[in-house]
């Protein structure tokens, strides 16, 4: 089951959120425009705050999940699961 976890944690962590809302807002591929990269701070740059803003939060979630469900579902205490 841990493997399912960290497979799915892994699967959550690489979806590209910049690259869907710069193709689905605005047409663009953002690894063609700006500094290349697919993070937020390119995405604030290339495609305003507007559609930075949903990056940005969607990536929080993305990194907070697996650190607290995965590990309340894997049965390990979230305290010692921020620890590591």
């Amino acid at each position: 089951m841990t493997y399912a976890f960290l497979a799915l944690s892994y699967l959550l962590g690489a979806t590209p959120t910049s690259y869907w809302v710069g193709k689905a807002f605005h047409g663009i591929d953002l690894r063609e425009h700006g500094s290349g990269n697919l993070g937020a701070t390119n995405a604030l740059r290339v495609l305003g705050w507007k559609s930075a803003l949903p990056v940005v939060l969607i990536d929080t979630v993305k990194g907070f999940v697996p650190v607290w469900l995965f590990a309340d579902l894997a049965g390990a205490d979230f305290a010692w699961t921020l620890a590591y």
